[in-house]
């Protein structure tokens, strides 16, 4: 295997050393912060021999609908991860296969193919080195996070046997609630907004249900960045009115905005 391009993630290899030596909730966070906005891994995949060949050198960015397989190790107790190398020396450690390739992997990569998956446990970082494990339920919770960070919110599929608990905030977020009605009432899409508190797999956020109609990431950006001020370290989740949850969500709830209709006549 050629080895013509290499990445190193020194900053990240320092960071879980610091942890290890000193498990504090603060190091584990920048751990997980380095993971999740910066760090670029080396993932063993077997090429299909009927796809076409990589360019030069020996990583091959993962492309929508490229032809791999990609390699996975074992636990004892049969849960598969993904493997996440920080540098060559540490893909050194395992074994080549037939066919094999390299690709250059970073969290939204990890992410993305774990959590379409459920017989994926996660990804393991350096499983001969550091061996840090991330479980596909830490995988959820970093990309929510990182959502947020990015965009001030968190688009939420919430899947049928996933339990949740619902109910009206309390406190009531008065000053959000006021803020993101009065951009709604300037945003024509935005028919009407249900305001709910919801606990679901440990985490409590707050979740919106939005009637509206048009481009979804537009209206939901546009709600975000309304109620971003006055969220105070708290999540806000959106979720489509016409969705499975959405309409299960907003049946016993009242919206705290509704569009008013204009009314036509002579009088």
């Amino acid at each position: 295997m050629a080895e013509q391009k290499t990445i190193s993630n020194e900053r990240l290899i320092s960071l879980i050393k610091a942890f290890k030596e000193e498990k504090t909730d603060e190091n584990w966070n920048k751990v997980l912060g380095e993971i999740v906005m910066n760090a670029q891994f080396l993932m063993p995949a077997r090429l299909n021999p009927h796809a076409a060949p990589p360019g030069a050198g020996d990583l091959a960015e993962m492309q929508a609908g490229a032809q791999l397989q990609f390699i996975m190790i074992t636990t004892t107790d049969n849960q598969r991860f993904f493997l996440a190398f920080t540098d060559i020396n540490e893909l050194r450690k395992w074994q080549v296969v037939e066919n094999q390739q390299v690709v250059l992997m970073n969290f939204d990569s990890y992410a993305s193919l774990i959590l379409k998956d459920e017989n994926i446990a996660g990804f393991v970082i350096n499983p001969f080195g550091e061996n840090l494990a991330l479980n596909r339920k830490v995988v959820q919770h970093l990309k929510t996070r990182k959502e947020i960070l990015l965009k001030g919110h968190a688009q939420q599929v919430v899947k049928k046997d996933t339990p949740v608990t619902l109910r009206k905030p309390d406190p009531y977020p008065a000053e959000m609630a006021e803020a993101v009605a009065a951009h709604m009432k300037k945003d024509k899409a935005v028919q009407a907004a249900f305001l709910m508190e919801m606990q679901r797999e440990g985490m409590e956020s707050y979740l919106c249900v939005v009637d509206f109609q048009g481009d979804k990431d537009k209206v939901f950006e546009g709600i975000a960045g309304a109620a971003k001020p006055f969220l105070k370290g708290k999540y806000l989740d959106l979720v489509a009115l016409d969705s499975a949850f959405g309409k299960k969500a907003a049946e016993k709830a009242e919206p705290f905005y509704e569009k008013k209709k204009k009314k036509f006549g002579l009088f």
